[in-house]
């Protein structure tokens, strides 16, 4: 039994982890400058989808309101 060879290939969970890390991006530490202009941009974008949203909401507004004209009063 002392006479037996461990095996050279790595566990089925240690091939998983080394996977994973590979496809995730490196960390990098942001400045607090960074950090305020990430936000900005996140920001920036959510608001643009808002104004596009909204301008879809408005144009089916109008829709209703020309179709509310053909029913009595």
């Amino acid at each position: 039994m002392a006479g037996k060879k461990q095996s050279t290939t790595p566990p089925e969970g240690a091939e998983h982890a080394s996977q994973e890390s590979a496809g995730r991006k490196r960390w990098v530490k942001l400045t607090p400058r960074d950090h305020v202009l990430k936000q900005i941009d996140i920001q920036r974008e959510l608001v643009e989808s808002l104004r596009d949203q909204l301008e879809k909401e408005e144009k089916t507004l109008q829709g209703m309101e020309k179709a509310k004209e053909f029913f009595p009063a």
